[in-house]
């Protein structure tokens, strides 16, 4: 009796990840990311841009669960598909991304002194660690929260940074090297504005409907 009951709850969480506020985040953070070192550069604020970005990030999405999710979860969305986590693809690619980190590590480790005659560890090991540690942290938020196309923004993070320090090294103009990060960004805002649009499209159905279909 309990199973239908579990399973139930299981489906409604993993609609809860549809209404697009998280792919929205993961969106606004990277954008963030990518214009506090150019608002540094332009108008330094002593480090304090990223904070304030982030803190923009923070009020709009508590604002979009508080305005947008809240609400409608007060009258039950319908579940969602069931779906399984699926451990074996959590594993290839936390691998795949292993493997791109240390060949952008090891691509910018033999370019870059050619090309600079600059031999630093920071040039090689910088975008070594930001393709294994957030590629392989969103991979887990996508196995986690059983949502899939999580595992495309972990790539989309992933090559963020050595794209910026791809168009850095070959002269691009400093502002413009941080397209690197914008344009992943808004590929996960135009999905995530998509499941928003069809979240807010979705009929609700109010708490006394459902209870007089299950009796």
């Amino acid at each position: 009796m309990n199973a239908p009951a579990k399973s139930q709850g299981k489906y409604t969480f993993t609609n809860n990840y549809q209404d697009g506020l998280t792919d929205l985040l993961l969106g606004m953070v990277l954008m963030a990311l990518g214009a506090a070192p150019v608002l540094e550069h332009l108008k330094p604020l002593s480090g304090l841009w990223e904070g304030l970005l982030f803190l923009a990030v923070l009020v709009l999405y508590l604002a979009g669960v508080y305005f947008i999710k809240l609400p409608r979860a007060a009258a039950q969305m319908p579940p969602g598909q069931p779906k399984s986590r699926n451990l074996s693809t959590l594993i290839y690619a936390a691998i795949v991304f292993i493997v791109l980190g240390l060949l952008a590590g090891a691509y910018f480790a033999l370019d870059i002194p050619l090309r600079t005659g600059r031999r630093s560890a920071l040039f090689w090991l910088t975008p070594a660690l930001w393709v294994v540690l957030f590629g392989i942290s969103i991979c887990l938020l996508a196995y986690f929260l059983d949502v899939q196309r999580f595992y495309i923004y972990a790539f989309l993070y992933a090559i963020s940074s050595p794209i910026q320090l791809g168009l850095r090294v070959n002269r691009i103009p400093y502002t413009l090297t941080y397209s690197g990060y914008y344009l992943p960004a808004l590929i996960i805002l135009a999905v995530g504005s998509i499941y928003l649009v069809r979240y807010l499209r979705q009929p609700i159905l109010a708490k006394s409907s459902q209870m007089a279909n299950r009796k």
